[in-house]
């Protein structure tokens, strides 16, 4: 069974400090209990990913959240596929992008309560 969870970025501790002072975004995510093998070489290949666009494309993904932020969704539709950041991209490349996210997100929201 999956859980639901809400999950906003802080800036309590300056951990974001480009998003100190600035718009907090909510994300509701559906988190599974348990993972299967093939979920993980999914989650591992997201990474992989996610990675690999950082790396290529930094601008690429301010541009895209600089766009998001502005609630322009087509801008930052575009850029994201001009770099290979939608869910497609990711999943014609092995990958499933949300998985990722939601697993991270599970870790991050888990961690913090035990803090």
């Amino acid at each position: 069974m999956a859980a639901t969870v809400s999950m906003g970025v802080s800036t309590q501790r300056g951990d974001f400090g480009a998003l100190a002072g600035e718009r907090v975004h909510t994300v509701n995510l559906a988190i599974p209990d348990a993972l299967s093998e093939g979920d993980l070489r999914i989650v591992e290949r997201d990474f992989e990913l996610l990675l690999e666009i950082a790396r290529a494309h930094p601008k690429g993904i301010n541009e895209v959240l600089k766009a998001a932020a502005a609630k322009d969704y087509g801008l930052a539709k575009s850029r994201a596929s001009a770099i290979g950041f939608t869910e497609a991209d990711f999943r014609q490349r092995g990958g499933g992008c949300w998985l990722a996210l939601a697993v991270a997100a599970a870790i991050l929201l888990y961690a913090s309560k035990a803090e």
